[in-house]
């Protein structure tokens, strides 16, 4: 749902005491509000001092509404900075400017993706993307050179090397919202291969470390 939010009539106090600008201005957004066919209410009184602006409202989880992003037509700064521009006829003319936010607070809109996913973000946005558990102190060293291969192509990537049971690490590694676990035994060290899990899914399968690395770089480029 989108707002446009207007000044309070008549204008002046805490806005910029230009009626027929802010008319302008109005009009301007709620056409293009109108041509695009997008649903929206207008708001009196909340705009901002300079201009009327456009709120693009979301709902959280909690059913609480907030705001992604914004659009604002400000046609009283370039007064104040005195900024002009020459237009066609080779004629000063004084711009209005338009403050374009289309994610409003970027700490906000993170949050609510967080919130949203409870924290299982895709592969190229997770910020632990690969665990590798290796099931023994023997298997570490092929733990480590899985881990530099899937590192080298800016893939971020863990060993955990902890001495604890592969069920809690398993769970841990998935309650931590990791993408992908990947598990080397004596079969996977023997064979040449690891068994790879994908969040989600119940099986694991099995593949090379380039193999794996080839289509987690390819995932990320894709933004599955």
């Amino acid at each position: 749902m989108g707002y446009l939010h207007q000044g309070a009539l008549p204008v002046g106090g805490k806005y910029v005491a230009m009626p027929e600008k802010w008319d302008w201005a109005e009009s301007v957004l709620h056409e293009v509000l109108v041509e695009n066919n997008l649903p929206f209410e207008e708001e009196a009184g909340e705009a901002a001092f300079y201009g009327p602006k456009i709120d693009i409202q979301i709902e959280s989880v909690n059913g609480k509404e907030e705001s992604a992003s914004t659009v604002q037509l400000d046609f009283i700064s370039a007064e104040r900075f005195d900024l002009s521009f020459i237009n066609e006829a080779g004629e000063k003319e004084r711009p209005v400017i338009l403050h374009r936010a289309p994610l409003g607070s970027h700490e906000r809109m993170v949050a609510l993706l967080v919130e949203l996913y409870q924290g299982a973000l895709p592969l190229w946005l997770a910020p632990e993307q690969v665990v590798i558990v290796p099931l023994a102190d023997r298997h570490v060293a092929a733990a480590e050179e899985a881990r530099k291969m899937l590192h080298n192509a800016f893939l971020r990537v863990r060993v955990d090397e902890r001495v604890e049971s592969l069920q809690r690490k398993l769970a841990e590694a998935w309650q931590g919202k990791a993408c992908y676990v990947v598990v080397i035994g004596d079969r996977e060290v023997q064979e040449g291969h690891v068994s790879v899990q994908r969040r989600g899914e119940p099986a694991r399968k099995k593949a090379s470390v380039a193999e794996l690395r080839d289509s987690l770089v390819r995932e990320v480029a894709e933004r599955q």
